[in-house]
């Protein structure tokens, strides 16, 4: 016997896809780095659930990294979220291919800007304390850095009751007074750049006052420069320059542990500089205060209000000396001009800046700038014949080792620069390097003026 059934099989809606970004409405461009903003919605329409999906890049993605590149959903209608840090030199088309249950594909993309970029130019204290430094400005111009202090100080209300600009560092009866007069007179190039052992004020203090100069301390030398014998008022005073050059620095976030920033193709270019990225590392116990609840905002103007309390004496929770590094590392991190194009949880242990054509007798060719360096140093090495292990130690005159920079493989035709941070140019008054790779070694001894 037999029987005979009729069935209806309907065919499933076409499957499809639409891959968007949410704040487009409200927002031209992703914001710099991986923020909550930095995200795509992903809806699957048709098929049949679940659905599994695979984001990409489509060509060129430059600087720009997904954060989650598979992932599924349950139903038609559902979103996923997909996360991206977002680069800074060139669109990027991120493309997605979803996978329904029986096996049917399809795929949606969409084209991104590159992140809004924040220009920021600062200089150290070694271009404030120099009569003929000239600073490219954030629109683009140029001036020397007399006339740029002069413009900043004039700017101030005046703090001593005589109209005069004027702006008093610290914190209570703890204050060293910085005036219009000391620029326009040349006196500021007496005392910059600063050095010494980092410390709060004993007491209040100006300049032209020489009977108050223990109170920060300030050198009774011949010398005519570098007077400031307190390096954190040096660079106080430098972030304070930096702060009025810049209207947006102190807006800037402190709440990431690393900055990223790229340097323009020329001064007063929006464009920015290919292979120019480097970082700006923020951890240490200033990072992690800032971030408590500790009444200071984690940006560069809380950093400012920190840094003048604990020179005042008012704050005591974190020491001078971590405070000073902070602040050089935002003087330093922006030097010249550069653009905030991102941020990020950790940097590389080393930058990888440049190719270079193997040369020389020995395997390691090695530099160091500027030197003599006032507040900032750099080493940099390349090896020209071959991959090997590289130790990059730094010692004083005495022998002591101050600090291992580096000590990993490294790899022919590259050039590695590393940085040098201010707890070592802070204190030491000269440094020996020494770098070793297999039976090659090079000595080098970099002067503090």
């Amino acid at each position: 016997c037999s029987e005979t059934k009729q069935v209806t099989i309907k065919e499933p809606v076409k499957l499809t896809c639409d891959l968007s970004w949410p704040y487009a409405s409200s927002m031209t461009q992703p914001d710099c780095g991986n923020s909550d903003k930095n995200t795509l919605n992903l809806k699957v329409s048709g098929g049949t659930g679940p659905y599994t999906y695979l984001a990409y890049f489509i060509g060129n993605s430059s600087d720009w990294q997904l954060n989650n590149t598979t992932g599924s959903i349950t139903n038609p209608g559902d979103v996923a979220t997909i996360s991206f840090f977002t680069g800074s030199m060139s669109n990027a088309t991120i493309g997605v291919s979803i996978t329904d249950a029986h096996g049917c594909t399809t795929t949606c993309s969409v084209e991104l800007k590159p992140c809004i970029k924040e220009k920021v130019c600062t200089y150290t204290m070694g271009f404030y304390g120099n009569v003929n430094g000239l600073a490219c400005l954030p629109n683009g111009g140029s001036s020397l850095a007399q006339a740029m202090m002069t413009k900043i100080m004039d700017s101030q209300n005046g703090t001593l009751g005589d109209n005069v600009g004027s702006f008093a560092f610290g914190a209570g009866s703890k204050l060293f007074t910085l005036t219009l007069r000391d620029i326009t007179s040349g006196d500021i190039f007496k005392m910059l750049p600063g050095g010494g052992t980092p410390v709060a004020l004993k007491g209040s203090a100006t300049f032209v006052t020489t009977s108050t100069w223990g109170n920060v301390p300030i050198s009774t030398a011949k010398t005519n420069t570098g007077k400031i014998n307190n390096v954190l008022l040096g660079q106080l005073i430098t972030y304070f320059f930096n702060m009025n050059l810049n209207p947006n620095l102190g807006t800037i976030s402190l709440a990431s542990k690393v900055l990223v920033v790229a340097k323009p193709v020329a001064c007063g270019s929006t464009a920015i500089l290919v292979g120019s990225t480097s970082y700006i590392d923020l951890s240490g116990a200033v990072y992690t205060y800032l971030n408590g609840s500790h009444g200071y905002l984690p940006t560069a103007a809380g950093l400012f209000k920190l840094a003048n309390d604990v020179l005042g004496g008012a704050n005591t929770a974190v020491t001078p000396a971590d405070v000073t590094a902070m602040l050089d590392k935002i003087n330093v991190g922006f030097d010249g001009c550069s653009f905030l194009v991102g941020y990020a949880n950790a940097v590389p242990s080393l930058l990888k800046v440049a190719h270079i054509d193997p040369t020389g007798g020995v395997n390691i060719t090695a530099t160091a700038y500027p030197n003599p360096y006032v507040d900032h140093l750099t080493i940099e090495f390349s090896l020209n014949k071959a991959d090997d292990h590289v130790n990059l130690s730094l010692y004083d005159l005495s022998g002591r080792l101050l600090k291992v920079l580096y000590n990993d493989k490294a790899y022919k035709g590259l050039t590695y620069s590393i940085p040098v941070g201010q707890d070592i140019t802070g204190r030491a008054n000269s440094i020996i390097y020494r770098i070793t790779s297999g039976n090659d070694v090079i000595v080098g001894k970099v002067l503090k003026p």
